[in-house]
């Protein structure tokens, strides 16, 4: 059992409907990541952080620019309203890719 098998159903369905690779380990560490690939190659990484003591998971946004320059988005999701919340996150990387 892993901390994100409550969200893990959703969130390869949610993949797989944008033709998306979910990453699960990074170095000795289970995550979930997946990079939205533009036309022009520029690249935007969605990730999970694990959920906190309430169940709540953080679905966070970002251009592969500066940190600080504004370009992480973060949503706040449970289990109830991952779906909406990662496609919230899908939208705004292909608005930061398209600009």
């Amino acid at each position: 059992m892993t901390k994100y098998d409550p969200i893990d159903p959703e969130l390869y369905a949610w993949a797989a409907k944008h033709s998306l690779h979910i990453y699960t380990k990074y170095q000795d560490d289970e995550v979930r990541s997946t990079d939205v690939v533009g036309s022009s190659g520029k690249k935007c990484q969605i990730w999970l952080n694990p959920p906190d003591k309430a169940g709540t998971f953080v679905v966070n946004i970002w251009n592969y620019g500066k940190k600080h320059a504004k370009r992480i988005k973060e949503l706040q999701a449970s289990k109830a309203d991952i779906g909406d919340k990662l496609e919230e996150a899908y939208r705004t990387a292909q608005e930061w890719l398209n600009v």
